[in-house]
């Protein structure tokens, strides 16, 4: 939960209803958890929305703010987003607690990570001054692999890993520079694609969040915080899977739009990499078998899955 609301009063901008009836259900839900939680109703405003059909509310208490999602149960299935939430919490992570769900309706009140996100706190200009937060969340991910178990969550499959690598080609290609992508090129790519995945796929299995960037990471900057229970803020991906542990080694320095020169991201790499070999190997749960050991020096796939 964040902090208790300020005296300043908070500019509320109520959300927007396209099914009076869904409005209504809405408000039904909300009466009664209003008055067993302390919840400011007329606070209530818009937070944020993904690429689905959620939304997300923002509403005061009078031991700080909230998150209320709004989930259409003919359109998303909030059971894996609890089911991930449970795990995550589990591994030691920071994530949103779920305080209420009603399940039939898709209405779900949730304990608020705030509204700052480490893509705020990074330094365009200074680089090397965001290397503390990386490693942070580095450190988060690796608290989350480790704590995969096996047939828990769907498998990152090879039918998976292809359909999300076509997206280079189909969109970014195709449709955003205008590229054929035909001949030369379809075969340049399908050979590249069949050698990440069979890259990825070779390596142990664990826990992926898929969502992993810093646009996604929310910050606590008060002091004396850990890295683990109390940040960085994690929201649950109900996208999650398992997949070869390789794939998200690249994922932290490559999710801002700020310059990373080679040097800096080549040392940013060898970080994570001796993090993720030092604890998989102090874990007992994911020491590697001589059938499944780490490679080192990683091939250059490995970097880039």
């Amino acid at each position: 939960m964040s902090p208790a609301p300020k005296t300043e009063p908070v500019p509320v901008m109520p959300p927007i209803w396209s099914d009076a009836q869904r409005e209504a259900a809405f408000n039904t839900w909300l009466n009664p958890l209003a008055r067993t939680h302390g919840l400011l109703v007329g606070s209530l405003r818009s937070a944020s929305a993904d690429a689905s059909f959620r939304r997300y509310f923002r509403i005061d208490s009078a031991q700080g703010s909230r998150i209320i999602m709004d989930a259409p149960p003919a359109q998303e299935d909030c059971r894996p987003f609890v089911k991930v939430a449970q795990l995550m919490a589990q591994a030691g992570l920071h994530v949103p607690q779920v305080v209420a769900w009603d399940q039939a309706q898709g209405f779900m009140l949730l304990s608020d990570l705030g509204a700052q996100t480490m893509m705020q706190l990074i330094k365009r200009d200074d680089p090397e001054a965001n290397r503390g937060w990386y490693l942070q969340a580095v450190d988060a991910l690796i608290a989350w692999q480790i704590a995969s178990i096996p047939g828990v969550l769907p498998p990152y499959d090879a039918a998976l890993l292809r359909r999300e690598l076509e997206l280079f080609p189909d969109w970014y290609l195709a449709r955003h520079r205008g590229v054929a992508v035909v001949g030369e090129v379809r075969t340049t790519l399908d050979h590249a694609f069949t050698q990440i995945i069979q890259n990825n796929l070779a390596w142990p299995s664990v826990y992926v969040h898929r969502d992993f960037m810093p646009r996604n990471l929310m910050v606590d900057v008060a002091p004396l915080r850990s890295m683990l229970m109390h940040g960085p803020g994690l929201v649950a991906s109900p996208r999650a899977r398992t997949a070869g542990s390789a794939r998200h080694t690249a994922l932290p320095p490559e999710g801002t739009i700020s310059p990373w020169g080679a040097r800096r991201r080549n040392s940013l790499h060898a970080a994570t990499i001796q993090r993720c070999f030092i604890s998989f190997w102090l874990s007992p749960r994911s020491r590697p078998t001589p059938a499944t050991s780490f490679v080192w020096p990683p091939t250059p796939a490995a970097r880039c899955t």
